[in-house]
């Protein structure tokens, strides 16, 4: 995740600190955190008029840090493990969803370590979460393809477009990404899957189970898919595989990464 105002990228590592390096990824990080979570991190973000960067852990907490490596808040009251997190600017409200079903709306201004409000609306473990700033509204989509669009204001919940029971889908949704200006939810098992209205299936080269995160590029309409060792692009229009590439980092797996544009 890069943060602007240090000129620093961070780096989620599988013991549960962050490493903070320049853009150019050379040399010992500048910024390396204590362990202040028990397990793999599986998402972060940063929120900028917080200057704070945000981790979502196996160990079931999300962690609060400041742009110099130290530990601010940590928030608790997930069930199971959180992997997923969304921030939505309007309301200035961060969510936090995984394995525990339930989805955790929190205030990043307060120190307060439990939630706000608890959003319940999915029976199987969530995958993505994304905030429409346009629409403020949040989005969540559990491993069985149900989506579910939450109103960000009061908490309600607005649509359910259940894919459950289409043929699209033979494994466990491992990612998905989200288009705010076509309001289109990008989804992908085996294969991706573009929900708007109807369900379409568009094929593109089958990733394993190796997944760790998905990302949609608005400028240029492309899907950034990577597993542990690789990265893919694809075109989000017609689901062709532009371009494919080993990632930089030697022995070391992916355990996470971010997109900015």
């Amino acid at each position: 995740e890069y943060e602007p105002t240090s000129n620093l990228i961070f780096l989620a590592l599988m013991d549960g600190t962050l490493h903070a390096y320049p853009p150019s990824l050379s040399g010992a990080p500048i910024i390396r955190t204590k362990r202040e979570h028990d397990d793999w991190i599986r998402s972060m973000l940063m929120i900028p008029e917080l200057h704070l960067m945000v981790t979502a852990s196996l160990d079931r907490t999300v962690n609060m840090w400041s742009t110099d490596g130290e530990l601010v808040c940590k928030k608790v009251g997930h069930s199971r493990s959180v992997t997923c997190l969304a921030y939505m600017p309007q309301t200035r409200l961060l969510f936090s969803a995984g394995q525990g079903k339930e989805i955790m709306c929190w205030n990043p201004f307060s120190m307060l370590q439990t939630p706000a409000q608890v959003l319940n609306g999915h029976e199987k473990e969530i995958s993505a979460l994304f905030s429409d700033s346009i629409n403020s509204c949040l989005i969540s989509i559990d491993i069985g393809t149900r989506v579910v669009v939450w109103d960000a204001r009061n908490f309600s919940m607005l649509q359910v477009l259940d894919g459950g029971e289409s043929t699209v889908h033979h494994t466990s949704v491992k990612s998905a990404t989200f288009n705010p200006v076509s309001r289109e939810v990008y989804i992908l098992s085996d294969h991706f899957t573009r929900i708007s209205a109807s369900i379409a299936s568009l094929r593109p080269p089958v990733l394993g189970k190796n997944l760790v995160s998905f990302h949609y590029c608005e400028v240029d309409h492309l899907l950034a898919a990577t597993t542990s060792t690789h990265t893919y692009i694809f075109d989000a229009v017609t689901g062709d595989l532009v371009r494919q590439s080993d990632h930089p980092f030697g022995p070391q797996h992916i355990a996470y990464t971010s997109f900015t544009e």
